[in-house]
């Protein structure tokens, strides 16, 4: 799968193997504005997953702000932050801000889902049928996927059950879910591995 589709999202993050502060660099904020040079009968949307200064630091943000101030009719952009003042006010002046309501931190519910689901899978009798439903309820959540896999992956580490297949399995997850592979199948083969 090659993930080319112009009806795909884009996602821009920071790429943690280029850039030493986990930021997003200005030459991924001119490559993504390149892409978006073709004209096309599709419509495009670029999601921003971290809009906070710290990770769109002002001279990348600075590279977006013309085209976020007019961008073709066909391209929508999405940015995501979990506070509006840390992210850079010019960006903030040209963008429609809604708020979504969160009243338990993702980090704590992430941690206790991740807990309740690796209690659950130890038990021996875990079968194929609990393992659907599992995965179909962390689908159905409102909460990012990856952020599940991470708190997974930490949980494994303090219960000391973070075994190099297990943690190798996650990150195949990760990568199929960033490959928009259909999250409840990805779920369900990683919990089975995770079960046995």
């Amino acid at each position: 799968m090659q993930n080319n589709h112009p009806e795909l999202p884009i996602i821009l993050e920071p790429d943690l193997e280029k850039s030493k502060k986990g930021v997003i660099l200005v030459k991924q904020v001119q490559e993504l504005l390149g892409k978006l040079q073709y004209k096309s009968g599709f419509y495009r949307t670029i999601l921003i997953k971290k809009s906070e200064m710290e990770f769109l630091p002002a001279e990348s943000a600075n590279s977006l702000l013309k085209t976020i101030e007019e961008p073709n009719p066909n391209i929508l952009f999405l940015l995501y932050a979990n506070d509006a003042n840390a992210v850079l006010p010019t960006i903030v002046s040209r963008c429609q801000i809604i708020h979504f309501p969160n009243q338990v931190p993702v980090a704590n519910l992430q941690a206790e889902t991740a807990e309740i689901i690796l209690q659950t899978l130890s038990k021996k009798n875990t079968n194929w049928f609990q393992i659907s439903q599992i995965a179909a309820q962390i689908a159905d959540s409102p909460n990012s996927l990856i952020d599940f896999l991470d708190a997974l992956t930490e949980n494994l580490i303090e219960q000391k059950k973070a075994y190099p297949a297990s943690l190798a399995y996650i990150e195949k997850t990760k990568n199929r879910l960033k490959a928009f592979c259909a999250p409840k199948p990805a779920l369900e083969e990683l919990l089975w591995h995770l079960s046995r």
